[in-house]
């Protein structure tokens, strides 16, 4: 179909994959003068009713959704006797071809996929469809690193009778479908959530849980053995994301998760805070291999046991009662005045416990805290002896206090610019990692979308993702205020949220300094250009911040150094390099010729630093230089 125009409209460039029911060609739409990409229906399949019906129904399913990390679509309709889709073109690879070339992924690469196939899901449920053929070729990576979930061919609606099995086969992926799918049963949304569990696990550990000679060995595995948990595969793999990924895989649909939010918070947490377990594995003990055991094979095996396991058992229950006896009767007396039962502290304050174990004679220890939802901050989250145990006077109980929720209530930054979305979330311990734009009626600049929705659960520390009004590299946007900052760390995490990458840190003068009552501390941010509220592109546009620096505690260093300049009037820089960018440590006008230039600069800490010296703007020299103090 290469150099085909369909319906006078999308130009056919060439094929970029062919799947079961039908080929993908990349296209040129002419007149909203773009790239898409057209599936069409293969052409063995146009008479046929049930693929005819398949594709009708992703189309309308794909039409209905409209979420980010869904791969959009656009048009639909027939050519030449053939179906097609019209969708959002992504230039990438899909995640199975990264996973084939790269292998296993790290932790917080794969988790962030999973939130984006999460969020994706999440909608298509809320609209009333299960996708049913979760798996990583259906997960695109595009070359701007967005995720999007795609292909909706076998999707159905939640309210339908929803099954995967047409009496032959199995519909779907086998290495991922859900074991209510592999035998046949109704699916339901927790069926999707199984197969981000699978494909994470893949993620993780460079394989999926299952693999057999054909695909019923597979679907069996599924049906009947639990996977094994991705930190016991790999020590490397946080202990808490391992628990995630089992309760997602659980064969048990009520243990699994009911939400693909409830899924997504689970992750993030599971993130930020890698060793706790605060999934219950016990709660996810599978039955399904005990169920399909032989009553009758078990019943003379127990039976013989039973004849080992009770004359022991009885011998050590009586070896027991009577040290039992003898302890009770002819040494306790002799211990019970140095004896105490420990008290149960949880969820008491510092205070109430630290009474509790001083009226009994033992000492209190702090030793930690711990996050707790439950759990009000600065209570006793744990203890250790146990509550109810008798211990010696004097012994020392190990505390844990909670340090309340870790999660908290996202806000709605709809309408708002990027600082003062900023200014809101840091009280929140959120950060707002990716920026993107997209046309809007909105007023550029300011937040269209945002990736944890108003009101649903965040871990602190987290990062929300973001889209603006507008289009990159052209929409205006106000210049930020720095000021407000006490660190230049502070102000740079701002600036690079909003684009900017070419920025200068310089010391304030006195001059400047001067302009305030009161010196502020070292590091704030005193003055900065341009000035906020300014409009400005921020990839064309350089800042330089003023930074309050006391030279007192300043470290130092010689320079001495020739220049041929050829114009007057030339302007020399240099600047020390830093991760967050550069810090100017010496500024002066040059006139032209032969220039020997010697001077000492000041830095806020001493160290061997790259130092680059630029004549109007532009390098000419990088040399290592150590400040002293």
């Amino acid at each position: 179909m290469t150099g085909t125009v369909v319906n006078d409209r999308y130009r056919i460039e060439s094929e970029v994959g062919s799947g079961g029911m039908a080929e993908v060609y990349k296209a040129y739409d002419l007149e909203e003068k773009r790239y898409v990409a057209i599936k069409v229906i293969k052409s063995e399949y146009c008479e046929d009713p049930q693929y005819i019906r398949r594709f009708d129904c992703e189309a309308d399913t794909v039409l209905s959704l409209k979420c980010k990390n869904i791969v959009g679509a656009y048009d639909f309709g027939s050519f030449e006797g053939r179906r097609y889709i019209v969708l959002e073109y992504v230039e990438g690879c899909t995640l199975k071809e990264s996973l084939r070339e790269h292998g296993a992924i790290n932790p917080k690469a794969a988790v962030k996929i999973a939130c984006c196939v999460l969020d994706a899901l999440e909608c298509a449920h809320n609209a009333g469809f299960i996708h049913r053929d979760v798996k990583p070729q259906n997960v695109m990576i595009s070359t701007d690193k967005s995720i999007k979930l795609t292909d909706f061919g076998i999707a159905k609606a939640a309210e339908a009778t929803t099954r995967t099995y047409d009496g032959s086969s199995v519909i779907g992926s086998v290495h991922y479908i859900s074991p209510e799918q592999a035998k046949g049963e109704p699916v339901e949304r927790t069926s999707d959530l199984y197969s981000v569990g699978i494909m994470l696990f893949e993620m993780l550990t460079g394989r999926p849980p299952f693999d057999g000679e054909n695909s019923v060995q597979i679907a069996l595995k599924h049906i009947n053995d639990s996977i094994e948990p991705p930190h016991e595969i790999d020590s490397a793999i946080p202990p808490a994301l391992s628990d995630v990924i089992v309760k997602a895989t659980a064969k048990d649909v009520s243990v699994r998760y009911q939400s693909a939010a409830a899924m997504r918070a689970d992750l993030l947490r599971a993130l930020a805070h890698p060793k706790r377990h605060f999934v219950r594995i016990d709660d996810i003990q599978d039955t399904a291999a005990l169920n399909i055991k032989d009553t009758e094979t078990t019943r003379p095996r127990t039976a013989r046991m039973w004849h080992v396991v009770l004359p022991v058992t009885l011998l050590v229950a009586v070896i027991v009662g009577i040290f039992a006896f003898w302890y009770k009767y002819m040494m306790a007396d002799t211990d019970k005045e140095n004896l105490s039962r420990v008290p149960n502290l949880y969820g008491r304050t510092v205070e109430e416990a630290q009474e509790l174990c001083d009226n009994r004679d033992f000492l209190m220890r702090i030793v930690g805290t711990i996050a707790s939802d439950s759990v009000p901050e600065g209570s006793v989250y744990s203890q250790n002896p146990d509550a109810g145990t008798t211990q010696e006077k004097g012994t020392v109980i190990d505390v844990v206090l909670s340090s309340g929720s870790d999660t908290v209530s996202m806000i709605n930054l709809i309408g708002y610019t990027l600082e003062q979305a900023s200014y809101a979330l840091e009280n929140m311990d959120i950060d707002i990692e990716l920026v993107s734009y997209a046309e809007s009626e909105a007023s550029p600049g300011t937040i269209i979308w945002q990736s944890i929705g108003d009101g649903d659960a965040a871990v602190k520390g987290d990062t929300v993702d973001v889209a603006i009004s507008g289009t990159q590299g052209v929409t205006q946007v106000p210049m930020p205020e720095l000021t407000r900052f006490k660190s230049p760390q502070q102000a740079v995490e701002l600036l690079n949220i909003y684009g900017f990458t070419d920025i200068r840190f310089k010391f304030a003068s006195k001059e400047m300094l001067a302009l305030f009552g009161e010196t502020p501390k070292d590091g704030a941010v005193v003055s900065q250009n341009p000035s906020a509220g300014i409009p400005v592109i921020p990839s064309n546009t350089h800042v330089d911040v003023y930074i309050c620096f006391d030279a007192n505690n300043a470290a130092y260093a010689d320079f001495s150094h020739s220049f041929v300049v050829d114009a007057d009037s030339s302007q020399m820089v240099v600047a020390v390099e830093t991760e967050m960018g550069e810090f100017v440590v010496y500024e002066t006008e040059l006139k032209a010729g032969t220039r020997a230039v010697e001077f000492r600069a000041a830095y806020v800490e001493k160290g061997t630093y790259t130092c680059i010296i630029y004549i109007n703007n532009i390098e000419v020299t990088r040399l290592e230089k150590e400040f002293i103090k």
